[in-house]
């Protein structure tokens, strides 16, 4: 059943405007900027860093042109495909994550004993 009615931000927008008036969609909307803009921020800083380190090269430039090139179509593709790639490119950095992390898991364990993170203090 298709409901044609506001969705997403539009419901949110609706409930705390009904309940704390107009002025208060302002600030939504203020906040859901800032948490947006903030994204942004993190996903390049951490796309840059490691492009950096998989390429073993400074790539700032490049990557930035990359970055900046993907924002600027990202405005322009429909929002359930935009999230359907954030989500598949997520899925693929959390596996090479947890390759890592399982790769490692040994050293991190010995690591975290030897620092007093982990284990039992006599």
């Amino acid at each position: 059943e298709d409901f044609d009615g506001p969705s997403g931000v539009g419901i949110i927008l609706m409930g705390i405007g009904g309940v704390f008036g107009k002025v208060s969609e302002y600030l939504v909307f203020v906040c859901i900027f800032a948490f947006a803009y903030s994204t942004v921020i993190c996903w390049y800083y951490y796309g840059s860093f490691g492009s950096e380190y998989l390429m073993r090269i400074n790539s700032g430039r490049r990557f930035m042109a990359v970055f900046i090139s993907f924002a600027a179509v990202g405005c322009f593709v429909k929002g359930d495909f935009l999230i359907g790639v954030t989500d598949f490119v997520l899925l693929f950095m959390s596996l090479i994550s947890l390759s890592a992390l399982m790769k490692n898991s040994d050293r991190i364990k010995l690591l975290s004993e030897s620092s007093g993170l982990i284990g039992f203090r006599r």
